[in-house]
This record gives structure tokens, sequence and C-alpha cells, in this order.
């Protein structure tokens, strides 16, 4: 259950705008306490404020024993 609240988190971070944009093909990778968030080359860069969120989320999740890695 814990790890699909973290899933429900990060989807809000990336939909947080509801932009007409569409959201970029990902992919998601989780194996314990640890999730892996790889997005194209550059969609970061693109969407600072997002990048910001999902950083956010990183160092929360964290302090409760969850590892975030967004690339």
């Amino acid at each position: 259950a814990l790890r699909l609240v973290v899933l429900l988190r990060l989807a809000a971070c990336l939909h947080r705008n509801r932009s007409p944009e569409p959201i970029p093909r990902m992919r998601v990778t989780a194996e314990g306490r640890s999730i892996e968030l790889h997005l194209p080359d550059g969609w970061l860069a693109r969407h600072p404020l997002t990048r910001h969120h999902l950083r956010r989320e990183e160092a929360r999740l964290g302090a409760i024993g969850i590892h975030l890695d967004v690339s």
C-alpha cells in the first residue's frame, strides 16, 4: 500500500498544473523501499517547477526511509 501511495504522490507532482501538454513517456521501477523514475532527456530542464516538486518529494520520502531517484 505504501508503494501505491508514493506512486500517487508522484502522479500528482507530474500532473500538478493540469496542462494540456501530455505527460511524457517514462519508466518507473520499484523494488523494496526504492523507486526510480526515468524521464526523457531534457524534460526536467524544460519543466523546472515540476523538477522542484520532485526534488522536494525525494527529500520528504527520504525522511521516512524511501529512496526516490529521479533522472
